[in-house]
């Protein structure tokens, strides 16, 4: 998550690779149950019509969101996942295999791009404690609106 801080962004690595040594590819990596990551979910899509759209979803885990989607019949025009553990972007593209979109494993402060989506969420990027996280979030925040053109950011 942080450009700057290296040791920051392997402890996060290192924390979610015990979460997922626990527990496999099992919903608790991320969330204390199905529930909570759905009514995220639900509220993330409260975004906009995401339909016919592009969307970037940093922090995207397995890429979870992209199947919830899929399964509310949205179709996007594009999705680009990003995580900083690059474990859980193997995880995510064997699960969306054929599947028309990018999948980058790198620091989202870390990662500069051209391109521009339709939208930006990051869902759970400050699910454990970090120092300086009020910073980061500002820093994150300014690197998402970078990231759209007429696009909405959510971050929840």
């Amino acid at each position: 998550m942080f450009a700057n801080n290296k040791e920051t962004e392997q402890q996060i690595v290192e924390y979610y690779n015990n979460e997922l040594t626990m527990y496999g590819t099992d919903i608790k990596v991320f969330w204390n149950s199905t529930e909570s990551q759905l009514s995220r979910f639900e509220v993330l899509s409260q975004i906009g019509d995401l339909n016919q759209h592009s969307l970037l979803d940093a922090g995207c885990g397995f890429a979870d969101y992209y199947f919830y989607l899929e399964q509310q019949g949205i179709k996007l025009t594009g999705y680009t996942g990003i995580d900083i553990n690059p474990k859980f972007i193997e995880i995510a593209r064997s699960r969306l295999a054929g599947k028309n979109i990018e999948l980058i494993a790198q620091s989202v402060l870390a990662f500069n791009t051209e391109d521009s989506w339709d939208y930006v969420v990051g869902s759970g990027l400050f699910a454990i404690d970090m120092p300086d996280w009020e910073e980061v979030f500002k820093k994150q925040l300014r690197h998402f609106i970078n990231w759209r053109e007429l696009a909405q950011v959510l971050i929840s």
